[in-house]
């Protein structure tokens, strides 16, 4: 048994079809996220193969400490790449916030009363 981050097992691809599915622990079967199988909870990892392109794989979960859950199945191995989650490159861009120094202040009409 290995521990994998929950992240990972809550991770979903934009598209699944790049993913290529790794033999798996149970029948193929459309599943969802956290099914149980015959009272065993099942879970989905994707990860990167030895060429680097994107796999999944089915696993049954165990005991979690809400941080990381323990893995089984017959090709999890320890030092799996395993994805939880994809970083998203942005332009600088400057955000207008009022709590910034750089933006001019709108006071009402000055003068008394």
């Amino acid at each position: 048994m290995l521990k994998v981050p929950n992240a990972a097992l809550r991770f979903r691809p934009a598209t699944t079809a790049a993913a290529t599915p790794a033999a798996t622990t149970t029948p193929q079967q459309p599943q969802q996220r956290g099914s149980r199988q015959g009272g065993t909870r099942m879970g989905t990892l994707y990860y990167l193969d030895t060429q680097g392109k994107l796999a999944t794989l089915r696993v049954r979960t165990g005991i979690t400490d809400g941080t990381t859950t323990e893995v089984e199945g017959t090709n999890v191995k320890e030092g799996m790449r395993v994805i939880a989650g994809t970083a998203v490159q942005t332009a600088e861009t400057t955000s207008a916030t009022p709590f910034q120094g750089n933006q001019q202040q709108q006071r009402g009409p000055r003068g008394g009363f």
